[in-house]
């Protein structure tokens, strides 16, 4: 079970908003340190729409921590679950009913899942992925079924997937993607229709995205993203119509993005960000109006927004964080904004 520990808040001031459409969360590896919550790789973030957030980071001696606001404002951790192992960054998902559940990568290039339960237990490692499955750090994404989704880059730059069903069990992998076709960790998020959509680099430096149907069958790669066009590990995040949009560190450090309209057909690269502006992978996700931000470290080791507006114009950079605030790569979730 996990404890109510000190709050990390506690010298520095009670927190003034709360989520809500509109308003963003963005956690890096420094900012977060200064609120001792560091980690040697990147945390993860995630809300739910009707919830709090929690977070996952790589502790040390490769443990796993986890943290989370409560309903009185304050943030608790770090909480290690028994058995908590950590080999990559994590990826966390919260399911609408606001319990998480955490991948990352186990001993041996396996696959871990750990999952909090309506009692406040903490369950797992639940190993889905065997040894010699896994190589690269996982993402999960958790649909309005409340069923998640994990990708990994799997042997010989594979692309694999595992999903837990209604049963409670999980089955995979299955390598939607072949040997050769992924070049980096993979991102997934998963449609309010319960359906994935899979982001990952492909060979020569382009973009891929894979999806699966109504129909059950996996589609993909599909290459929207030119050789040349991708410098790092892409990012997806799926609006509430099911539609698409990908970010990605484009050449010579710049910021590009991709979308899929409702005729099925996808744009981009649109170079949101100019030459010289990232120095990292992005994160980009989408909240209740349907318009996507995207964050990303920036020069000087500061942290960069941008954002589309209802005019479909893009935005940005707004420096939020400024020089030597931010060492990794960022991660941004989008939820809903209540005033305390």
């Amino acid at each position: 079970m996990r404890p109510a520990r000190q709050s990390l808040f506690e010298n520095v001031g009670a927190r003034a908003l709360r989520f809500g459409a509109g308003l963003l969360m963005v956690l890096t590896g420094s900012g977060l340190a200064a609120l001792a919550i560091g980690g040697p790789a990147a945390p993860a973030f995630a809300a739910a729409p009707s919830s709090f957030p929690t977070v996952a980071a790589q502790g040390p001696g490769n443990s796993l921590y986890v943290y989370w606001e409560g309903s009185n404002a304050q943030w608790y951790g770090p909480y290690e679950p028994p058995g908590g192992v950590a080999y990559s960054a994590p990826s966390v998902a919260v399911s609408p009913s606001g319990l998480p559940t955490v991948a990352v990568e186990g001993p041996d290039h396996s696959t871990y899942v750990y999952w909090e339960t309506s009692n406040a237990q903490w369950y797992g490692p639940l190993g889905i992925g065997a040894d010699g499955s896994a190589y690269s750090a996982p993402s999960i994404s958790i649909g309005q079924n409340g069923l998640p989704t994990v990708a990994v880059e799997g042997p010989d730059g594979a692309l694999y997937v595992y999903w837990e069903a209604s049963n409670a069990q999980w089955y995979g992998p299955l390598g939607v993607g072949t040997s050769g076709t992924t070049l980096s960790a993979p991102s997934v998020s998963v449609a309010a229709s319960g359906l994935p959509t899979v982001a990952a680099q492909g060979p020569d430096h382009s973009t891929y995205v894979y999806w699966e149907a109504s129909n059950a069958q996996w589609y993909g790669p599909l290459g929207i993203g030119a050789d040349g066009s991708s410098y790092s590990a892409p990012s997806v995040s799926v609006n509430a119509s099911g539609l698409p949009t990908v970010a990605v560190e484009g050449p010579d450090h710049s910021t590009y993005v991709y979308w899929e309209t409702s005729n099925a057909q996808w744009y981009g690269p649109l170079g949101v960000g100019a030459n010289g502006s990232s120095d990292s992978a992005p994160s980009v996700s989408i909240g209740a109006s349907g318009l996507p931000t995207v964050a990303v470290e920036g020069t000087d080791n500061s942290l960069y927004v941008y954002w589309e507006a209802a005019n479909a114009q893009w935005y940005g950079p707004l420096g939020i964080g400024t020089w030597d605030t931010t060492y990794s790569a960022p991660s941004i979730s989008s939820a809903s904004v209540r005033i305390v």
